[in-house]
């Protein structure tokens, strides 16, 4: 079975504090009598879910599209943690054992609606215990994984520095925990810092 756990995108998809939304222009349009429809848009490299490469907080980090597949694509594990504020170390050691995780992706609530996005994010300790264990890929169901009132943003910088990839707004209030195989697949963007991205996990 597949399962998209992807943000719809749209004008409404409430973008970080700060950041553009979605902004869409009709070139072509059938409601004016053209033959076919053509847009055009522009958003943040960060709006809905999305992936957070490197390059994001490093200046020679590596970018988007330099990202491998085999980092995105892969078993993964989901973690329940329902909470509305930070998940520390001793929190995830209760929930894994970390034997052959390679990715990890955190739900923070058991139900409810798309928006507003939950907030919980990874407190520094969290985010140094995954480094430790060689997990390669991080995701969270909220829009960073970073306390949004911390200005050092300690959690982005510890795991773009070691190369743990970030994806952040994932849809996972319908998904149990447990094992899946994920597909991520972020916009192939050269130079991007990050870029929006289609998730989908397949369970047996």
């Amino acid at each position: 079975m597949l399962i998209d756990i992807t943000l719809p995108l749209d004008e409404s998809t409430p973008p970080f504090p700060g950041d553009p939304p979605l902004q869409r222009k009709r070139l072509l349009d059938f409601a004016r009598g053209d033959e076919m429809q053509l847009s055009a848009i522009s958003l943040s490299a960060h709006l809905g879910t999305h992936v957070d490469a490197p390059l994001h907080f490093f200046a020679h980090g590596k970018s988007v599209a330099q990202l491998a597949l085999k980092t995105l694509c892969g078993p993964v594990v989901i973690v329940e943690i329902f909470t509305t504020s930070g998940i520390s170390a001793d929190m995830i050691r209760q929930q894994t054992d970390f034997s052959r995780i390679e990715r990890m992706f955190f739900k923070t609530r058991a139900r409810g609606a798309l928006y507003p996005r939950p907030s919980a994010w990874l407190e520094p300790d969290a985010a140094a215990l995954l480094v430790k264990h060689h997990v390669r890929l991080v995701g969270i169901d909220s829009p960073s994984i970073d306390n949004p009132d911390n200005p050092n943003l300690s959690a982005h910088r510890l795991l773009l520095q070691n190369e743990v990839i970030i994806v952040e707004n994932l849809v996972l209030h319908e998904v149990a925990s447990g094992p899946a195989e994920l597909f991520c697949l972020p916009l192939k963007l050269v130079g991007g810092d990050g870029a929006p991205a289609r998730v989908i996990l397949r369970r047996k």
